[in-house]
C-alpha cells in the first residue's frame, strides 16, 4: 500500500516550541513525522509532482512584498478534534491563505471544507472528536502562565510528506525584514 504523498504551506513558530512541543509530541502526531510548531496557511497544497521551478518563483513572487509581521498566541481554543491556540492577530494569516488560494483555486483551503479560514497553532488532536478530553484542560491548565507567547511570522515553509509518511521542509521564503534593511 502506498503512503499518500503530499505538501503544506505552513508559518513556523518556533517561539511555541518550549512551550507546545512536549504536547504536540504526544498528541499531534505530525510533529513526531518532522512538522515544527506552526500555522498552517494551506494544506494539502500542490501535489510533490507538481513542485517545480516555476512554481517556486511563483510562490517567491507571490510574497516578495509580504512583511514579517509580530503576533502573539494567548489564547487556548478547541475544535471538536483539536486543541489549539489562536494566533492575535489573526487577519495577516488569512490574508496569506486567501493570496494563495487566488493564484491557485484548485487548492482550497481545508480542501473547500469549511468556509471560513481559521488561522491556528495545533497542540493536540484526538480522534474521535472528544472537544471535553480531560487531557485538554490539563495542558491549558500547566501553561496558562507562560501565555501569551510573543512571536514573529518571518516566512512561509513549504514542507513535503515522503512516502514513508515524513515531512521535510522543502522551501522557505523569507518575508521582507525591514529592521534589516
Amino acid at each position: 500500500q502506498r503512503v499518500m504523498t503530499s505538501t503544506a504551506l505552513i508559518v513556523e513558530v518556533p517561539e511555541s516550541e518550549t512551550i507546545v512541543s512536549q504536547y504536540r509530541l504526544k498528541f499531534d502526531e505530525v510533529a513526531s513525522r518532522g512538522i515544527p510548531a506552526h500555522i498552517t496557511i494551506l494544506f494539502p497544497f500542490i501535489p510533490i509532482e507538481g513542485i517545480s521551478e516555476s512554481l517556486v518563483d511563483e510562490l517567491q513572487s507571490l510574497f516578495r512584498e509580504t512583511k514579517v509581521f509580530p503576533f502573539q498566541l494567548s489564547n487556548w481554543e478547541r475544535f471538536d478534534t483539536a486543541l489549539w491556540l489562536r494566533p492575535f492577530p489573526e487577519d495577516p494569516f488569512r490574508r496569506i491563505t486567501e493570496k494563495i488560494y487566488e493564484r491557485f483555486p484548485d487548492y482550497p483551503p481545508y480542501e473547500g471544507k469549511h468556509t471560513e479560514i481559521q488561522p491556528h497553532l495545533t497542540v493536540a488532536q484526538f480522534t474521535p472528536p472528544d472537544s471535553q478530553n480531560p487531557e485538554w484542560s490539563r495542558i491549558e491548565q500547566s501553561t496558562q502562565a507562560e501565555l501569551p507567547i510573543e512571536c514573529v511570522a518571518k516566512g512561509l515553509s513549504l514542507y513535503i510528506c515522503d512516502q514513508s509518511g515524513y515531512w521535510k521542509r522543502h522551501l522557505s521564503i523569507p518575508f521582507v525584514d525591514i529592521e534589516s534593511k
